[in-house]
């Protein structure tokens, strides 16, 4: 049952009351859930006294508003749903809202074509076009144009890209291939998850969530402004997910909790100009049954084992419009995730940077050009089955694309070419198609 009082959310069944009660942290989030229930009467009231924007009542809009829907990842610009050059869907934020999803993943199993399993409580397997396994080194993932995928495996940890789910403006899926302007990582496609603007995020929100067989989340989020031109949020989150139950129904070793807060800012200098601001920080633990061998014995034994988790980024991006011919987008970003665990540690820094310029010599004919260099270093820590040689490395890669597109039939028939080259340290020189 779910229902809204201003900007709180409740998930609850007598079943959950039940699992709450029956657990040691239960007074803390009954406690919690009582304090959002009292901060919901007056957020409600001020939600009532200055009005609300409305958001987006897709079961009202016709077949061709639907398609007109804006999207990005097809040709990184800006254009309608049915012009796009790609298998592309669409999971808007109110899709999400109605939905009543608790992850990312959770979204993502609407999607036709990708094929989405829960592992256990906080391992997550997204695929598609039948490469079924874990770490799907064939998809890209991105958060705002951020890559979140560990580059040793190439799959994505999902149990720390955990946005608010109320900040998310939309999810694009691409099925198929992508590579031309996302690189050789898009083979099966792009999940690119794109947040709300900070000026479309105004007010306080404060929710609560439970779940049966899930767990309690709890989220905060502020946003305001600072004059006609700078407008901001700030947030954090709070996750703590049951474990998994077997056959026999017992409790499995896998229960996990995630902490996180961030900030976005967005700055419009110019009408021409917009800088965007983007920071987050998380730390969380994980429990995992990971087999382990030891100098006495060739059989592996599988033990209960706990693991760590922390990590942030910053990003920073600048959009300029010379004109309505040509616009350029530069964006950068660092990331730092730590891993450890009995199965191996991880400590991995990541940094990017972006830089793409569109221009249209006619309202038919676009070219769009750029590059990006890469460079990621990593240090593992040696274990009794676990070696890499040598232990702390960076690669980096340059990229480069360019793209022409043209109308040839109005509404009817496009025509889009393309190649990307990319230099890694490890094959050399690489070109696609």
């Amino acid at each position: 049952m779910c229902s809204d009082i201003g900007h709180v959310s409740f998930f609850s069944t007598q079943e959950v009351f039940l699992r709450l009660c029956s657990r040691r942290r239960a007074l803390k989030w009954l406690a919690c859930v009582l304090a959002i229930s009292v901060l919901s009467a007056g957020v409600a009231a001020q939600h009532s006294a200055q009005g609300s924007k409305k958001t987006m009542d897709l079961t009202s809009m016709s077949i061709e508003d639907l398609m007109n829907i804006q999207v990005t990842s097809a040709s990184k610009k800006a254009e309608s749903l049915s012009a796009a050059p790609a298998a592309i869907f669409v999971i808007t934020g109110e899709d999400i809202r109605r939905g009543g999803f608790s992850s990312v993943p959770e979204a993502l199993r609407t999607v036709p074509g990708l094929y989405v399993v829960q592992q256990s409580s906080h391992v997550w397997l997204v695929t598609a076009r039948g490469f079924s396994n874990e770490f799907n080194d064939k998809m890209l993932v991105l958060i705002d144009g951020r890559l979140v995928y560990s580059q040793p495996f190439g799959g994505v940890y999902w149990d720390v890209q955990d946005p608010p789910l109320e900040d998310i403006d939309r999810i694009e899926v691409i099925r198929g291939p992508a590579g031309t302007l996302w690189g050789a990582d898009a083979e099966n496609g792009v999940i690119n998850i794109i947040t709300k603007e900070a000026g479309n995020t105004q007010g306080l929100l404060v929710a609560s969530s439970a779940g049966v067989n899930e767990g309690f989340a709890g989220r905060v989020r502020y946003g305001g402004r600072i004059g006609d031109s700078f407008s901001y949020r700030i947030y954090g989150t709070s996750n703590d997910w049951l474990p998994t139950v077997n056959a026999a129904g017992e409790a499995n070793y896998d229960a996990w909790s995630l902490t996180q807060g961030g900030m976005r800012f967005d700055w419009n200098p110019s009408q021409k100009d917009t800088v965007t601001f983007d920071g987050q920080g998380y730390s969380g633990r994980i429990r995992d049954v990971v087999p382990i061998f030891t100098p006495s014995s060739t059989i592996a034994t599988q033990e209960d084992a706990s693991g760590i988790m922390k990590g942030g980024h910053v990003l920073g991006e600048w959009k300029h419009s010379f004109n309505d011919q040509s616009n350029t987008d530069l964006l950068g970003y660092c990331d730092w995730t730590d891993r450890i665990s009995a199965a191996g540690t991880e400590y991995r820094n990541t940094c990017d940077v972006e830089f793409q310029h569109r221009y249209s010599f006619t309202p038919r004919h676009t070219l769009t050009w750029g590059g990006s260099i890469l460079t990621t270093g990593d240090l593992w820590d040696d274990t009794f089955t676990i070696s890499i040689t040598p232990s702390n490395k960076r690669d980096t890669t340059y990229s480069a694309l360019l793209q022409y597109d043209v109308i040839l039939v109005p509404d009817k028939l496009r025509l889009v070419a393309g190649t990307k080259f990319e230099h890694n340290p490890y094959t050399g020189f690489e070109y696609q198609p």
